[in-house]
């Protein structure tokens, strides 16, 4: 998920905190503060939403805050969301075999 971005990128790969994606804006905000320190833009940061939130697995289905959690990400100023960070060899075996559902 990440071996596809321009060189100079920065990205930042996160869950949600728990219900309902409380734990989002203040992750963002401490981010948002390093940046500004190291003078790098929102717009050359990738947000990836990690794997357990945005696909079907073994604990539970896609999490019903994605929608709601892209837009707190949004509302912060970073505009290059990525739905998955890292995927297992084992649950895309699932998802190729129909026990998991693929988005």
């Amino acid at each position: 998920m990440f071996e596809n971005h321009e060189e100079n990128t920065r990205y930042i790969s996160f869950t949600c905190g728990g219900c309902c994606g409380k734990g989002v804006t203040a992750k963002l905000e401490h981010f948002s503060k390093k940046t500004r320190k190291a003078n790098i833009s929102k717009d050359d940061v990738a947000v990836h939403l990690s794997s357990c939130m945005v696909t079907d697995n073994h604990h539970y289905d896609r999490c019903p805050h994605v929608e709601y959690i892209k837009s707190i990400v949004l509302k912060k100023g970073y505009k290059n969301i990525i739905e998955g960070s890292y995927l297992s060899k084992n649950s895309e075996k699932k998802r190729e075999q129909g026990v998991y559902t693929s988005y």
